[in-house]
């Protein structure tokens, strides 16, 4: 029986190396260790020993390719299996003033210099993209203001986010800004066609 204090021998934790080179935990065993895992948290006597032993520790290219290459793949997994989840996630990423979306960024690249991200603008709130001079505000929609992700956003919370938009749109129209759509996927896929859209908007 395992006993609070008690530390295995150099021999004893150099058989348990041995006996686990080459094996993998079946899924079964995987589940059961992070069932077991579940609410706990490392003391902050744990933290610092952990801090202090990381202190220094300088990666080779190698290490970093094989701990990147990892990560890339269980994000992949998590995306394929959680595809609901992961589209909500990237709504709120595009809501969020801390950082554009890609097809902001990608826009702002088509449009002229006077064009700003992610600013408030009266009691509308945050526009995308907009132009003081020109009084023009461009909205870049993601899924979840054009279509329905399985229950876990039904017709009701997409009619809820675009009620939202034409009220935006309203209190933007008050402020004379004239307002603009366009889908992510139309930004980043149909780009040609965004720029003669863009080209007739602003001439």
């Amino acid at each position: 029986m395992y006993k609070k204090g008690h530390k295995h021998s150099e021999e004893v934790i150099l058989k348990n190396r041995l006996w686990h080179l080459g094996r993998r935990d079946s899924d079964k065993t995987r589940l059961k260790k992070s069932i077991s895992h579940f609410g706990m948290k490392h003391t902050p006597q744990e933290i610092e020993k952990i801090r202090i032993a990381n202190t220094g520790v300088i990666f080779n290219e190698e290490r970093k390719q094989k701990i990147g290459y990892k990560m890339s793949l269980a994000h992949k997994k998590w995306r394929e299996t959680n595809p609901i989840k992961y589209s909500l996630r990237q709504s709120k990423a595009m809501a969020s003033n801390k950082f554009p979306s890609k097809p902001e960024l990608k826009l702002q690249s088509i449009l002229p210099i006077d064009f700003e991200l992610n600013k408030i603008i009266g009691s509308g709130g945050e526009a995308d993209l907009h132009s003081k001079q020109r009084k023009i505000i461009f909205e870049v929609d993601g899924p979840t203001h054009y279509k329905t992700l399985g229950n876990f956003y039904n017709l009701e919370r997409l009619k809820k986010t675009q009620e939202r938009d034409k009220n935006k749109k309203i209190l933007w129209n008050k402020e004379g800004y004239k307002v603009f759509r366009f889908s992510d996927i139309a930004i980043m896929k149909d780009t040609e066609d965004v720029k003669k859209r863009l080209k007739d908007i602003l001439k």
